[in-house]
């Protein structure tokens, strides 16, 4: 029993909820009901059978009076989150209904929550008639303060000098750092104004929306999301409040449709890639080509198979092709994914650049910067890093610490498997380097019980964003789940070399 109480402390500890147990009271959960009401509602607890509970609101009728509601005031949300919004309620009105009401309201807030707030009173007057109950001011401020931050803003009338200012300081900032300038990106301007004024909201209140996708986006968008967290450091100074990974992701998507746009095709290879896929299906399938490969490519072709016909395939340098068969094999198309993951990106890199050999990516590494050693702590690794980056980092050695420290602040650097890539959350002048430590123990990485023992410092050079594809590269490592045991066995820089070679194959 122990053991489960420790476990259920450590699931409640991110809610800022304690578990105490007395020997005169027993055990209880403390903290304030806003945050059981969390708590309860990320844990599905109250997901139950509807037919059975003849106490649990029926979902339809909460969501027959929210449509009402929503559609006559003009209230813009997503269908993601309305859905949200519909069990944010559910667990309202149970807690409400077993007699755990928010009581407390802060009169300063009604002010600023004014339209909110008649909202809410009119979705109340229909939940309280349909589940006979009755809402405190407390839960109509609740309620006020979720409808602002999950508002889906559609017009930039809406946006105030105070953002704009704060977005286009932002945005210099990051041409600085990132030497990629959005400045002049109007439309750009105005997404990120629409969406950081909820989100702000969401930050103030502690109600920052999750994303499935986060794991994904980080991957597959390395600079767009170092450039999203570095935004995300500067509203935390602005606000003084962390924006979550989650939220980080969001921004990255927009900032990456932008880097697609910025770095337009540039290179010399022409690309034909033939796909049964649908116009509308292909553009994840271009966007992916265009992140990846828009300094190597200069023409991108997508066509479907019954229209080879009317294409001069002789004037393409490299074809892939989604969907494998005679006609596709005489041409040497190489068969790829229809949304290819990491570990294909060597192959496609490969075909596309016209590499004889991975030195390019071989050289970045060197046997005075690996050491298989035994540490204790994440800081003490990090500090080992420090030492053997030394030479490579010359002078900013104390300030890629701390840049490498601050990115670690925003969010976690584990990269799956048992595998951490730390970096800077901004590009240092100085040359692409990566460093190495693989520890004889496994320790535990960040706040969500990630364990590692293969830490990898990627130095990112200022003003060569090309230089962000390395994440993909060392990405296949953890597509391979055996590549640490195996280094283990043999912890030498030459083997490990050796292996990383056979892994970009």
């Amino acid at each position: 029993m122990t053991a489960d109480l420790n476990k259920m402390a450590n699931i409640i500890e991110p809610f800022e909820l304690e578990l105490k147990r007395d020997s005169q009271s027993g055990i209880q959960v403390i903290g304030t009901e806003r945050n059981m009401r969390r708590c309860l509602s990320k844990m599905g607890l109250y997901e139950t059978d509807h037919h059975h509970d003849p106490r649990a609101p029926y979902r339809q009728d909460i969501e027959r009076i929210l449509v009402n509601v929503l559609m006559a005031h003009h209230y813009h949300i997503s269908d993601t989150l309305f859905q949200n919004l519909i069990v944010h309620i559910e667990v309202s009105i149970r807690r409400i209904q077993e007699g755990f009401s928010l009581k407390t309201t802060k009169p300063d807030l009604l002010h600023y929550f004014v339209s909110e707030i008649e909202v809410a009173k009119e979705i109340f007057a229909g939940l309280e008639k349909r589940f006979s109950f009755q809402a405190t001011d407390g839960e109509l401020l609740n309620l006020a303060i979720y409808l602002r931050g999950k508002s889906d803003y559609q017009n930039d009338d809406y946006v105030s000098s105070d953002i704009n200012q704060f977005i286009v300081k932002a945005l210099d900032e990051i041409k600085e750092k990132f030497d990629v300038d959005f400045t002049q990106e109007i439309d750009l301007r105005i997404s990120l104004a629409l969406h950081l004024m909820p989100l702000i909201t969401r930050m103030k209140f502690n109600i920052q929306n999750s994303n499935a996708l986060l794991d994904q986006i980080r991957k597959s968008f390395p600079l767009a999301f170092d450039i999203a967290a570095y935004m995300g450091l500067l509203l935390q100074q602005k606000i003084g409040q962390k924006v979550k990974e989650s939220e980080i992701s969001y921004l990255a998507i927009y900032f990456n449709q932008y880097l697609i746009r910025y770095n337009d095709l540039s290179g010399s290879q022409k690309v034909l890639v033939v796909t049964n896929l649908k116009r509308s299906e292909s553009v994840l399938l271009r966007q992916r080509f265009a992140t990846w490969f828009n300094n190597e490519i200069s023409v991108l072709t997508m066509v479907n198979i019954s229209d080879l016909q009317d294409i001069a395939v002789d004037d393409y340098d490299v074809i892939f092709t989604t969907e494998q068969n005679d006609l596709t094999d005489v041409l040497g198309a190489i068969l790829i994914s229809y949304f290819p993951s990491e570990n294909e990106y060597s192959k496609i890199k490969l075909a596309i650049d016209g590499f004889k050999t991975k030195e390019e990516i071989l050289n970045l590494f060197s046997p005075d910067r690996f050491d298989y050693t035994n540490l204790s702590s994440k800081d003490k690794v990090l500090k080992q890093l420090m030492q053997l980056s030394r030479q490579a980092a010359g002078d900013r050695t104390t300030e890629m610490d701390k840049a490498v420290r601050l990115r670690e602040e925003l969010g976690s650097s584990y990269f799956g498997g048992t595998v951490a890539l730390p970096h800077p959350v901004s590009p240092l002048p100085i040359a692409t380097f990566v460093s190495v430590i693989l520890l004889k123990q496994p320790i535990n990485w960040d706040a969500d019980g990630n364990k590692v023992d293969l830490i990898i410092l990627v130095a990112i050079e200022k003003n060569n964003a090309k230089v962000f594809q390395l994440w993909n590269y060392l990405g296949k490592i953890i597509q391979d789940p055996t590549f640490v045991e195996r280094l283990k066995k043999q912890p030498t820089f030459d083997y490990f070399i050796q292996e990383l070679s056979q892994i970009l194959d």
